[in-house]
């Protein structure tokens, strides 16, 4: 995921990410937490938005393994796993799957959030425990 030029709603979760912290956006009336960052909650269009640090770890609950790759960062990577993971508080996100072979990959795997930079971008990932 690359930074959007001029995304006022997201430049603190960038910036955390860049520091190494994984930010989600939750929404004070009703508890919803997402990514990304927008200025009302999906969920109940309050405007009672903040950010709060993500939860370290998680489980797999879905993914698909690229065999093409998008963005031309990625192309000497392939193949590669994207998984979508149920963070411990119940958020979910997708982000690529490192560490671990494509074989060994199942539903529940345990999971761990770890950021790391491509092309000088700050991305997050995710690797067995």
């Amino acid at each position: 995921m690359i930074p959007p030029a001029g995304d006022v709603d997201a430049v603190a979760f960038w910036d955390a990410l860049a520091e190494g912290t994984l930010l989600v956006a939750e929404c004070g009336a009703c508890g919803h937490r997402w990514l990304p960052p927008l200025p009302t909650c999906p969920r109940c269009a309050a405007r009672d938005v903040t950010l709060a640090p993500a939860p370290a770890s998680g489980s797999l609950y879905s993914w698909t393994v690229v065999h093409l790759a998008a963005d031309p960062a990625y192309r000497a990577e392939v193949p590669y796993a994207v998984g979508l993971v149920t963070l411990d508080d119940g958020t979910r996100l997708y982000g690529r799957i490192v560490g671990v072979d494509r074989a060994e990959l199942r539903d529940g795997l345990p999971l761990r959030v770890v950021v790391r930079r491509v092309d000088d971008q700050p991305i997050w990932t995710f690797e067995p425990t």
